[in-house]
């Protein structure tokens, strides 16, 4: 046959066998006597020093003090069974016909199994589609063979890369059983087509600041490196820095603009003048983070749990899922209110469950200041001494659950409670308890300590006051918003 074959003979005092290419070909019985005599040498090829000559070719002779079972025989038989399968291609990266690739990308062909290089393994190529030769650094790692250009691709070009089939073998020196070529063609250069600004919108206070942040992108709407230079149309309103820092001057409106050449993005922002007795004001505009900036400049800062960035009635807002979802704004001096108040808000919403927009306590019923919230689909506000106090409670009567984005209020003087929606008055009633004097209480956006009443769906623009503002005010800051 001339071809090469496994071979094993094993005696366990019982029987002794042989076996062929892994399995059993013959036994007889065996005792287990010892040869009466000493066994000087042993030989591989013959039987003695003058006989009993092999002829032929003999390779991985080995000898156990112990008879190996069949299953290890068969082991044995497998480990040296010669590997006559040539690698072939698993992938490549790009794969065939691939488009847009990136010019600067390195290629790479992953085999089936471990290779090395072969006889041709510098004739591996890659070409244009004119057939032009790109120059190139190759190199192995395990089944992987890395083709990298030396320079950059052109753009918007075909390229082919071709493997002969002696560039690569496998361990037992298979080489790949046929060429192997693929080709794929590269992206075309990117340029900048569009620049977003974010926030798109925003109302900013006289005094305060706002950062917008510029995404230029090129025709794919992939981010590109440009320089950009910020414009505000109107800077008796607003002035902005070269990094995007807006300044509000005065009340009025501006544009700004981020612009790169001929592409630009611009976002309309209102300055509006703050009320007297505003102790805080989260426009919720910061866009990313877990921080809630006050912007009234009392520091009231909140820290966000759980709500997620989305675009709001001006600029950016918190989305809150009904289930976890708070901002802790803390319990600063300036929210310690026990007398007149006013609340407001921008909500949307399509629950009809309680929804706590904001609430100021500790952890019981007794704990608590206020509680400004939608219930049943409508604008409610507790006030007070606890919020189980039905004499302190206020309901509006027009539904705002209905998924738009309305305008919230509440108000608190010495004598009444009332609630706004959409800048109309919408209900009130008379107090008749004294506000909880607790100064231990923290306030909550989206949540009411100690209660688990979380908001499910959009608040922006979250402002408090230390007064009861008038009708007229409140219609005002409904106007701004609108």
């Amino acid at each position: 046959m001339n071809t090469w074959t496994h071979v094993a003979g094993t005696a366990d005092g019982t029987y002794a066998r042989v076996y062929v290419n892994g399995v059993e070909a013959g036994s007889i019985a065996a005792g287990n006597t010892e040869a009466d005599y000493t066994v000087p040498d042993i030989f591989i090829g013959g039987s003695s020093a003058s006989a009993g000559y092999f002829s032929g070719t003999i390779d991985e002779v080995k000898i156990y003090n112990r008879s190996l079972s069949a299953g290890e025989i068969n082991n044995e038989y497998l480990t040296g069974t010669t590997d006559t399968t040539p690698p072939a291609v698993a992938s490549t990266d790009p794969p065939d016909n691939a488009v847009n690739v990136t010019p600067g990308k390195n290629i790479t062909v992953t085999f089936s199994e471990t290779i090395q290089a072969g006889t041709d393994y510098n004739n591996i190529s890659l070409k244009d589609s004119s057939s032009n030769s790109v120059s190139t650094t190759n190199s192995i790692s395990g089944s992987v063979l890395t083709i990298d250009p030396v320079s950059d691709l052109a753009y918007s070009e075909t390229y082919t890369v071709s493997i002969p089939a002696g560039a690569v073998k496998d361990l037992s020196n298979n080489n790949l059983a046929n060429p192997y070529s693929f080709s794929f063609t590269t992206s075309a250069q990117s340029v900048l087509t569009t620049i977003t600004v974010s926030p798109s919108s925003a109302s900013v206070a006289k005094g305060s600041t706002q950062t917008f942040i510029a995404s230029p992108k090129d025709q794919f709407g992939n981010p590109v490196a440009a320089t950009v230079t910020w414009t505000s149309s109107n800077i008796s309103v607003g002035t902005i820095t070269s990094g995007g820092l807006f300044t509000a001057i005065s009340a009025g409106t501006t544009t700004i603009t981020a612009a790169s050449g001929v592409i630009n993005g611009t976002a309309a922002t209102t300055v509006i003048t703050q009320l007297p007795g505003l102790v805080a004001f989260w426009n919720f505009n910061d866009g990313s983070g877990t921080i809630a900036s006050d912007t009234s400049g009392n520091g009231n800062t909140g820290t966000i749990t759980s709500a997620t960035w989305t675009t709001g009635k001006m600029g950016s807002a918190l989305q809150f899922d009904g289930v976890n979802d708070y901002v802790d704004a803390g319990k600063g001096a300036s929210l310690n209110i026990n007398g007149e108040i006013t609340l407001m808000a921008w909500i949307k919403t399509t629950s009809a469950a309680e929804n706590v927009i904001t609430g100021r306590g500790l952890t019981g019923a007794s704990d608590h200041t206020w509680e400004y919230a939608i219930e049943n689909g409508r604008n409610t506000f507790y006030w007070a001494n606890g919020y189980n106090t039905a004499a302190n409670l206020v309901v509006g009567t027009i539904p705002i659950n209905d998924g738009q984005w309305h305008h919230v209020v509440a108000t608190a003087n010495a004598t009444r409670i009332e609630v706004y929606t959409d800048g109309m008055y919408d209900n009130g009633k008379d107090k008749t308890t004294s506000p909880n004097s607790n100064t231990n209480l923290r306030v909550l956006i989206g949540d009411l300590p100690g209660y688990s009443l979380y908001f499910n769906g959009t608040i922006d623009d979250v402002k408090i006051y230390n007064r009861s503002l008038s009708a007229g005010e409140i219609n005002d800051e409904y106007l701004q918003g609108k």
